[in-house]
């Protein structure tokens, strides 16, 4: 940048934001003909946006509304992690959305999350009919571009230091069918006694919250789209949702440009397991997914499950 031109790094041209040429530093002509595209920009909170429309049309929506108190968090400039060309497939972060079952087996939650509403309005999904009816929501997903949550559901302990206010941000670019650039920036809440430097605490809680996406992207660089794919009961009704209401942002290809609104609820993760115990088919102990925390698998419950399977089983 060149005061309120943008300056070309090969031969110092300068352009104005209305895209025309205004300078070029070793000649006495300007190229007065000449226009170089022009975007939406939407700057705030330490984050400058950029608007892009494969047809060229204006902005028809608001960013997600960042963290405005500044004061209280690490500059994102610090914090900020951009991954380029990451070969991987744009729409796999906002299926995330879909996908509670792999916050237990890629990040290594303790359950699985369920129960609970979701909904979605034109581009914006939340966990909130409140959030859904914000022009400009605090939390959830927006479009194919960013994802807004708060803390870290699988946040190791860190004492004292409350990470709940920490925000973070997951933006992308898909730069063509299957390479995308990643920008992931966190609100980091200033430690006490860290004001200006990130303490070794919010430093954990840092490195924590990229490293889990960093688990999610040991799979997306190694997985292919598909149509129609198998889903399992508890989670194709979300899943096929998800990929109906984000056809709207690919207008070129498929003609939509807006969903319906609507909403839904998660599934309940609560059956009981089929177990093969001493080569013999019965049922087997009582498996609990609850995203509220109350239910866990009960490993006394199920040792106790077992030796009855196995007394059973021996008096036959």
């Amino acid at each position: 940048m060149g005061g309120d031109c943008i300056v070309c790094p090969f031969h110092a041209w300068k352009w104005s934001g209305a895209g025309r040429n205004v300078d070029i530093p070793y000649s006495r002509i300007l190229h007065n003909n000449s226009r170089i595209p022009t975007w939406h920009v939407w700057e705030e909170s330490g984050l400058i946006l950029l608007w892009h429309d494969a047809e060229g049309k204006e902005p028809y929506w608001e960013p997600m509304q960042f963290p405005v108190e500044l004061d209280k968090y690490h500059p994102v400039a610090r914090t900020n992690v951009v991954f380029r060309n990451k070969p991987m497939y744009g729409q796999w972060f906002i299926e995330n959305i879909a996908d509670p079952a792999h916050i237990k087996y890629v990040h290594k939650a303790q359950y699985i999350p369920s129960g609970g509403n979701y909904y979605w309005d034109g581009p914006n999904w939340t966990n909130s009919e409140e959030q859904r009816r914000l022009a400009r929501p605090t939390a959830g997903t927006q479009g194919m571009s960013m994802i807004l949550n708060h803390g870290r559901p699988t946040q190791i302990p860190l004492g004292d230091f409350d990470y709940s206010k920490q925000s973070n941000l997951a933006a992308e670019t898909q730069v063509d069918d299957c390479v995308t650039d990643v920008f992931l920036v966190t609100y980091l809440v200033k430690e006490e006694g860290y004001p200006d430097e990130l303490g070794p605490r919010a430093t954990k809680a840092w490195q924590t919250r990229n490293k889990n996406v960093m688990l999610d992207f040991n799979l997306f660089d190694h997985m292919l789209y598909r149509d129609g794919p198998v889903w399992p009961p508890e989670e194709s009704k979300k899943w096929n949702e998800v990929r109906r209401w984000a056809r709207q942002f690919y207008p070129v290809d498929t003609g939509i440009r807006e969903q319906p609104a609507g909403g839904g609820s998660n599934t309940v993760f609560e059956r009981a397991e089929d177990a093969v115990v001493g080569g013999r088919r019965g049922k087997g102990p009582s498996t609990v997914f609850s995203g509220s925390g109350t239910g866990r698998f009960d490993a006394q419950a199920a040792a106790a499950a077992k030796a009855a399977t196995e007394a059973s089983t021996a008096s036959d």
